[in-house]
């Protein structure tokens, strides 16, 4: 959600799964959401980024629960008012949208079109994880692995995938 005194634009959503030290080890696009919990999500967001009066960039972190067979249930846990640490690059790579040049718009005054609903599905479908390999076995990690890192390089045809790597090739 990116949001000015005048506007709110609200961006992608993506699932997210966390690591046995709640550190996000795994950012998916596209959501799983229904429409209608999508739109519920979405208005939301909006009426908190209102509340808050945000100015900049507004991460929302929620709980999707089943109750019942068919209705689910929303629980926000959480709004970062700060820009994200991979959801801009998984929504780049699943729909081509540039999230750091829509907030460049926003702020220096350029129109923002809205975004089409196409973008959910027509578009990749992006894993983002963090994995980690020692004595042959992959693990799956959270993202605090990253923050011990060096010398990381992007490698685009890892293994058929693109990767932030310390592997040497």
């Amino acid at each position: 959600m990116i949001s000015t005194p005048k506007k709110i634009t609200p961006l992608f959503i993506t699932s997210f799964e966390v690591d046995e030290a709640f550190s996000c080890k795994r950012v998916i696009f596209p959501d799983v959401l229904p429409n209608k919990d999508r739109e519920y999500f979405i208005n939301s967001a909006v009426k908190l980024a209102r509340g808050l009066k945000l100015r900049g960039l507004m991460d929302v972190k929620a709980i999707y629960g089943i109750e019942g067979d068919s209705c689910g249930k929303i629980y926000i846990m959480e709004i970062n008012a700060r820009l994200p640490s991979q959801t801009p690059t998984v929504v780049y790579n699943a729909t081509g949208v540039n999230i750091l040049k829509i907030l460049w718009k926003v702020f220096s005054g350029q129109k923002v079109s809205k975004f089409k609903s196409d973008c959910y599905f027509n578009k990749n479908i992006v894993v983002y994880q963090h994995i980690w390999i020692k004595d042959s076995i992959m693990h799956i990690i959270g993202e605090r692995a990253l923050s011990t890192s060096k010398n990381l390089d992007i490698e685009k045809n890892f293994f058929g995938s693109e990767a932030i790597t310390i592997f040497p090739f």
